[in-house]
């Protein structure tokens, strides 16, 4: 006769110490998103080449990355006090984060590259062939679907309990900086700033959260 007993294949736990570590990460990222902002060159062949544009545009990708963490740890905890609303400005937002981080790539590797070259410096140009093509096609898309995303996202903070109210509106300066150019430069840096106030708040009020049971995903194998 045989026996059918099940073990776990997977367990993921989330408790208070991963809460405490991604939200010390994402007010350091906050900090590293202001510092990379405020030191940007502009976006022309000129500022590609400059030695700081590479690692600037690296900074830029790593603080994406952790905000987009923190956002889905956000949004875990405050959707229980959201509608449809709040899964839609959610998924915009993140796929928002997720088509910039591509983009920061892009500028980090490859800009500076083709701006450096005689060959490849008119590719960069704003009327250059890379910004006529289908980059150019997607960049608009990918600045609508983070500035709808981080307003609405915003407005859904205003009712959720665990998170400054504050933090909310800070958030709905993203547009500021994802339509630049034609935005001026100095209005970008600043919609920067003031976004990454935001994500300041929502970090520590990530480490703030108050205990919880441990949310574990598992999935299980049966043994005869």
């Amino acid at each position: 006769m045989q026996s059918t007993t099940s073990e776990p294949l997977v367990s993921i736990s989330w408790g208070r110490t991963q809460d405490r570590l991604l939200g010390t990460s994402l007010i350091v990222a906050a900090v590293a998103l202001v510092i990379a902002g405020v030191l940007h060159p502009e976006d022309s062949p000129v500022g590609m080449v400059m030695p700081i544009w590479g690692p600037l545009h690296t900074v830029l990708f790593l603080a994406l990355f952790v905000a987009l963490v923190g956002v889905i740890r956000v949004y875990a905890v405050a959707s229980s006090q959201s509608t449809w609303l709040g899964l839609v400005a959610f998924t915009l937002f993140a796929l928002g984060i997720v088509g910039f981080e591509g983009v920061m790539l892009l500028e980090a590797a490859v800009l500076p590259v083709l701006a450096g070259s005689d060959a490849t410096r008119a590719l960069t140009e704003e009327a250059g062939a890379l910004m006529t093509g289908p980059l150019g096609t997607w960049l608009p898309f990918i600045a609508i679907a983070f500035s709808v995303g981080a307003i609405t996202f915003g407005l859904i903070l205003l009712r959720a309990k665990d998170f400054p109210r504050w933090a909310g509106p800070l958030l709905m300066a993203a547009p500021l900086f994802a339509f630049e150019p034609p935005i001026p430069l100095w209005l970008a840096k600043a919609g920067v700033v003031v976004f990454s106030v935001g994500l300041i708040g929502l970090g520590w009020s990530i480490r703030k959260l108050p205990e919880q049971p441990s949310t574990t995903i598992s999935a299980s194998s049966s043994h005869s």
